[in-house]
Parts: structure tokens; C-alpha cells; sequence
């Protein structure tokens, strides 16, 4: 039998839809793997800050690029053996964040910590032209890490990232033998997990037809592998490295149960919580700014000082190689 127009136009019809929701689907993955880059501010010699650019490659040949800013005070170096590492949010930058700004860093400068501050991939002045929500960002870290033990040999090292950058810590940090502790603001505790459920937050329409393949099309064609992205399988291997996890009571980006749920997977003897009651974003240090800071303070000392007492046993050394 012949098609005619009865049956060739439901199924016209019902083509025309499938492929506009594939393009739907397409664009907006593709959307939320290109974020528009966030600008650099004033450098930080424009602040009264001592500091040098740095450049690093990663394995994929993208250059990386941030800052360093040794420890110093009154315009005077001290350079010093513990450093601090930012990691930025998804979308920003070094100097995006507010907690990553120069009037920020100089609460820390002065107290004897070195301070790197650098772009991801795709982000402020690095290469790259995709943000890969933490997976490949991991890569770019190990670079910087890399980087400052080549600059500070038998430093030591606290990992303090915000959202996604929070994330790459906790995923990460455990690898490197120097880093003696993680801050982890607002992290995700899965990436396949909370993907999943903020697309099906915001679908418009059923979840099947929007969020999931969304996801399917970021993981098989624009080849983001979430299931890279646990720091709840992750915290697991923490031992002796010290984890300070700081969200907020009702944080409407990253719930606050995914920072209960990396608690009570981590080592109590080693991690701390501290909740606090905002319900903006990664916004904990505005609701009580002194709190937050004293927090942070007692958590470096109890860092570095653990670290200097308690060496890297050969065990722990073959677990993180």
C-alpha cells in the first residue's frame, strides 16, 4: 500500500518533534559545557601584593594559567613552606569567587601562607574551550599542584575549593602526598547523581524528555565521563589528611544534604562540618564572616601542624601513588 498524506503526516509530525527535542537537548548540554568566561580583575601588584604569573600544561596541552603570591606583609616576602590552592566555582574564575579576592587573600598573607590562584580550563585567561564540570578540571589541579612542589620542594599544602572547585579538591586531593588538608565549600558529593537531579529540577516537562538526555548527550558526545566526579567514593581514601566540609542550611544549587552525605562517608577523626544558615550558594562567609574565618584559621593550624608531626607513612604514600 502506498503512504499517503493521512499517514505520512503524523509521522512527518512525529520526526519533526524528535529531532527538535534532540536539538534542544543538544543545545542546552552544549550551553552548560561552554559557560561565558568571567573576566580577570586588577592584578594583585594593583592591590600592594607581591606576586608572579605561572603557566602550566596539562596532559591534553592546555596551559593553565593563575597566579602566586608568597607569603608577605608590609611589602615584604617571606616565603614560606605551606601554601594555599583556590580552586574556583563552575563558570568563574581566580578572581570570581568574592572569597577569591585580593582584599580576601590578604587575610592569609600575612600569617605566613602562600597563596596560588588559578583558572580551570575555559575559564578566566586559561586555554581550552569546555568546562568538563570537574573531569578534566581534575587534571589542571594536578597541574598546579605539580607546579608549587616544584616551586616549594617538601612544601605542604591545603586545597580550599568552592563548588565544582570544591569538588575537584575532594576528588583530587587525596592523591597528592603533600596536601595535608581539603576545604571543601559547597561541593557536590556525585557528579552523575547531582546532574541528574538539578535537570530534573529545572525540566520543564517530563524528566525523560529533557533532563536524562541532557545528561546521555554530555556523556557520550561531548565526552564528559561523570562517573569521574565521586568525592563520596572519593573521601573514602582520605587517612590522615585533614577535610573541612562548609555549606549552607538551605543552599537552592548543592542541597546541603549532599555536604551531610560526604560526612558521614569521611573519617570522623579527621573531617569536620560546619553548616552554616544561609540559603544562598556558597555564600556561608557572608552570614557570619568572623565564624567562618575563625573556622578556616583553626582548620589550617590543625592542618599543617597534624602534617608536621604525623609523617606520610610508606603505606599511605603507595595508596596515593
Amino acid at each position: 500500500m502506498k503512504p499517503t498524506t493521512k499517514t505520512l503526516l503524523p509521522a512527518l509530525a512525529t520526526t519533526t518533534i524528535i529531532t527538535g527535542i534532540i536539538g534542544i537537548n543538544y543545545t542546552i548540554a552544549h550551553q552548560l559545557t561552554h559557560p561565558k568566561r568571567s573576566s580577570i580583575s586588577v592584578p594583585p601588584n594593583q592591590a600592594a601584593l607581591i606576586y608572579e604569573d605561572i603557566s602550566v600544561s596539562t596532559p591534553d596541552q592546555l596551559n593553565i594559567k593563575g597566579w602566586f603570591l608568597p607569603a608577605q606583609n608590609n611589602g615584604e616576602e617571606h616565603l614560606s613552606q605551606q601554601t594555599i590552592i583556590f580552586a574556583h566555582h563552575y563558570g568563574g574564575s581566580r578572581t570570581s569567587d568574592e572569597l577569591g579576592s585580593l582584599e580576601f587573600f590578604k587575610n592569609f598573607l600575612p600569617k605566613g601562607y602562600n597563596i596560588i590562584a588559578f583558572d580551570f580550563r575555559n575559564s578566566g585567561l586559561s586555554d581550552g574551550d569546555m568546562t568538563t564540570m570537574g573531569v578534566s578540571e581534575q587534571d589542571d589541579l594536578a597541574a598546579i599542584v605539580a607546579w608549587c612542589n616544584q616551586r616549594i620542594p617538601n612544601g605542604q599544602i591545603v586545597l580550599w575549593g568552592f563548588s565544582m572547585g570544591a569538588a575537584v579538591s575532594l576528588n583530587s586531593g587525596w592523591q597528592f602526598a603533600n596536601v595535608v588538608g581539603v576545604i571543601a565549600d559547597s561541593s557536590f558529593s556525585d557528579l552523575s547523581r547531582y546532574c541528574l537531579e538539578a535537570l530534573e529540577a529545572w525540566a520543564p516537562v517530563n524528566p525523560l524528555i529533557f533532563s536524562y538526555p541532557v545528561f546521555l548527550i554530555s556523556q557520550y558526545v561531548l565526552g564528559i565521563k561523570a562517573e569521574k566526579m565521586s568525592p563520596l567514593k572519593a573521601i573514602k581514601n582520605y587517612e590522615s589528611c585533614q577535610l573541612l566540609l562548609i555549606h549552607s542550611h538551605k543552599d537552592r544549587i548543592i542541597p546541603v544534604q549532599h555536604a551531610m552525605e560526604l560526612y558521614a562517608a569521611a573519617n570522623p577523626n579527621t573531617c569536620e562540618l560546619c553548616i552554616f544558615p544561609s540559603e544562598n550558594h556558597a555564600a556561608s562567609y557572608f552570614t557570619n564572616s568572623d565564624l567562618y574565618l575563625q573556622k578556616v584559621f583553626a582548620f589550617l593550624q590543625r592542618s599543617f601542624q597534624t602534617a608536621a608531626l604525623s609523617p606520610l607513612t610508606d603505606d599511605i604514600l603507595q595508596k596515593r601513588a
